[in-house]
């Protein structure tokens, strides 16, 4: 799985990490979180890299993006996305990144929407 698949240039770092978080976050129950999730994902900037160990960065006019307002709330998705930047190999993480595993495994998911 990886950027190629998506009409994109291949993956410097693999995605599986951040397929299990979302995978994660799809299976986790709570509906409502992975639908806002993934709503502020489709909403922000696909080059747009998540500051998830910072504080949230001011978009146009001072108002926050609408994936870092849902990181702001989700404090333990914040943990996982650090986890996943580890697991890697360490740096940024894309808006696109996340749109790709994020429509993969929503792809395969049993929940109705």
């Amino acid at each position: 799985l990886g950027l190629a698949q998506a009409g994109g240039p291949p993956p410097e770092r693999p995605l599986w990490p951040l397929v299990a978080l979302f995978a994660a976050v799809e299976t986790s129950g709570e509906a409502a979180m992975a639908d806002g999730l993934y709503e502020a994902l489709k909403a922000s900037p696909p080059g747009m890299e998540l500051r998830y160990g910072a504080p949230p960065v001011q978009g146009p006019a001072n108002n926050l993006h609408p994936i870092e307002s849902v990181l702001d709330l989700w404090v333990s998705l914040r943990s996982a996305l650090t986890l996943a930047a580890k697991n890697r190999g360490g740096g940024t993480i894309t808006v696109a990144e996340c749109l790709i595993a994020a429509r993969a495994v929503r792809r395969y998911s049993f929940n109705k929407y």
